[in-house]
């Protein structure tokens, strides 16, 4: 999709939220399935990165976040078990481009392998994050993951990611402060 259209897409449901009257936070994915690694890059057909039109969103309340997606594995599909890309390096641009642009960000997908080179890796990612933005989601999916349920068994019979990933790399790196209910916002 090109990316104006996405720009264009993402501000008309940022206008139609914020008319409505709802004060949630409000996520925006770029281009590229919203990866930090592509932010500033050209893609697919000649499609113009994320950075050369999201910088244009507008929401009067000033609730909006970019919605990012950081998979480390070799082709940042999430597809593979091993680990190979570092999250700081992968995010080095992005990082420069919300600040250079006043938006904050939240990544929202994240996904490493169940072993313990990406538990590395996934805890590396989450010490740069208090430096930068902080976001969280399931770290998805493949058979040797599991669900965030305690207590469960992935797909091949051996303790789900609330047991591995979750306890080893997740949970240590919460914020202390972390809002945990009422209306989401980023003040």
């Amino acid at each position: 999709m090109p990316t104006q259209l996405i720009l264009l897409n993402n501000q008309v449901a940022i206008d139609h939220i914020c008319a409505a009257g709802a004060p949630q936070l409000i996520l925006a994915p770029g281009n590229g399935f919203t990866g930090s690694h592509l932010w500033t890059q050209m893609m697919g057909a000649n499609d113009a990165p994320s950075s050369q039109f999201l910088n244009k969103l507008v929401d009067p309340l000033r609730n909006t976040a970019i919605d990012i997606h950081e998979y480390l594995d070799i082709d940042f599909s999430g597809s593979h078990d091993e680990c190979t890309q570092p999250a700081p390096s992968n995010l080095a641009n992005l990082m420069t481009w919300l600040q250079e642009n006043h938006f904050k960000a939240m990544i929202s997908e994240f996904r490493g392998g169940n072993n313990e080179n990406c538990f590395q890796f996934i805890d590396t990612m989450l010490d740069y994050l208090p430096l930068t933005f902080w976001g969280t989601s399931a770290p998805c999916c493949g058979a040797d993951t599991g669900s965030l349920e305690p207590g469960q068994l992935n797909d091949l019979g051996q303790p789900d990611a609330f047991t591995t990933m979750w306890a080893n790399s997740v949970r240590p790196n919460i914020p202390k402060n972390l809002k945990r209910n009422g209306v989401s916002s980023l003040s």
